[in-house]
């Protein structure tokens, strides 16, 4: 039978090793190509575990990550990821929210990406965690200058960086 990645996230979860058996299974859904449908599955463990140390970020947010690079996952990775933190947000999915406001490629988009970080620090479900980061990345949100889209190189370094992402070493336990 065949174990649900739900339950071999929260096997690991319980893990003295967890970070360890993370990278192990987001090496095992890229080497599978078990593709986008992982995405909502691996958000939903982020939100039902919101105090876990997942890593900084660690792999299972670049396993996800992998995903806003390539084009065709871009607006469906940030459908995902809002979807989640109007859920529960948590100081992960605020995290990688703020990677997105980061590269927004219009005024526009990074205003709706700082609405939906304000209305994240403003959730009810959202811990002291989550609120703490929200409230952090505004302010420096504030003091950066919005920069034009990224330039081609920017881009294709992003790409080369997210599909390598889930290929990192292993730490020695």
């Amino acid at each position: 039978m065949a174990t649900s990645l739900q339950d071999r996230l929260r096997n690991a979860a319980r893990a003295r090793d967890r970070i360890l058996k993370f990278y192990s299974i987001a090496e095992e859904l890229e080497a599978s190509g078990a593709g986008f449908a992982t995405v909502r599955g691996i958000l939903e463990f982020i939100e039902a575990h919101p105090r876990l140390d997942i890593g900084a970020p660690g792999p299972l947010v670049h396993y996800v990550e992998s995903f806003a690079v390539k084009r065709s996952y871009r607006k469906r990775y940030e459908r995902e990821l809002l979807a989640s933190l109007s859920r529960r947000p948590t100081a992960s999915t605020v995290w990688m929210l703020n990677r997105m406001i980061n590269v927004a490629k219009t005024k526009k988009s990074r205003e709706l990406l700082l609405d939906a970080m304000r209305a994240a620090g403003k959730h009810p479900a959202a811990g002291s965690g989550a609120r703490d980061r929200a409230a952090g990345f505004l302010e420096f949100q504030k003091s950066v200058r919005p920069s034009a889209p990224p330039t081609r190189d920017r881009q294709s370094w992003l790409r080369r960086r997210s599909s390598s992402a889930p290929r990192m070493r292993r730490r020695s336990p």
